[in-house]
């Protein structure tokens, strides 16, 4: 397979888990594509890493709840946006 086949398959796939209907849909995603073999433990455990100290880093570790209201004046700003993208391109 070429590899830009390869690589837009996997971005399906991802897309596929991240918007499953609940969270027990992808749970179970997970655990399918570890078991056959789509994604490594090590790629999945550096992906949950990458992801607690992203919450960690906007206290979503010690606070769980957001205030929708908050949230562009909390996260509009241009620094905010920037280590967005920093996630977004490291994903």
């Amino acid at each position: 397979m070429r590899p830009e086949k390869r690589g837009a398959r996997v971005r399906r796939r991802r897309r596929r888990l991240a918007h499953a209907a609940g969270a027990d849909a992808a749970f179970e995603g997970l655990q399918n594509a570890l078991k056959s073999g789509r994604i490594s433990r090590e790629r999945l455990d550096a992906s949950v890493r990458r992801i607690l100290h992203a919450k960690a880093k906007l206290g979503l570790d010690k606070d769980r709840l957001v205030d929708i209201n908050a949230i562009n004046h909390k996260f509009g700003h241009v620094a905010w946006q920037s280590e967005a993208q920093t996630f977004r391109t490291a994903a």
